[in-house]
């Protein structure tokens, strides 16, 4: 069993690494919102433009859940749901960006 003086070192750890992975999906969401629209201006056929607005959709569902990621996060409270979540989460999330950018040709 855990002595309780390590308990909260163990969940402050996992607060930390909670916080930077939840930050980097952020910024990853917003770098892929603008690389979007950087590749939006080149003129493009309607099937680029059907993945350029899924890649939006997508971007912006990753900016939403870090949102409420960061609210649950900071509750301080279910932290290990929070963990599984996000990586149940994020492996639909990449799944989906390798679908949407060229199937599974592009694996």
């Amino acid at each position: 069993m855990d002595s309780s003086p390590t308990l909260p070192r163990r969940t402050r750890e996992l607060f930390e690494q909670l916080r930077w992975v939840t930050l980097a999906r952020a910024v990853f969401s917003i770098v892929l919102i603008f690389s979007t629209f950087f590749f939006s201006n080149n003129g493009s056929g309607a099937t680029a433009t059907m993945q350029l607005g899924s890649l939006y959709r997508i971007a912006g569902g990753v900016l939403m859940l870090s949102a409420v990621y960061f609210i649950w996060l900071y509750t301080k409270k279910y932290l290990k749901p929070l963990a599984y979540v996000q990586t149940a989460m994020d492996s639909f999330l990449v799944t989906s960006i390798i679908f949407v950018t060229g199937s599974y040709h592009s694996i």
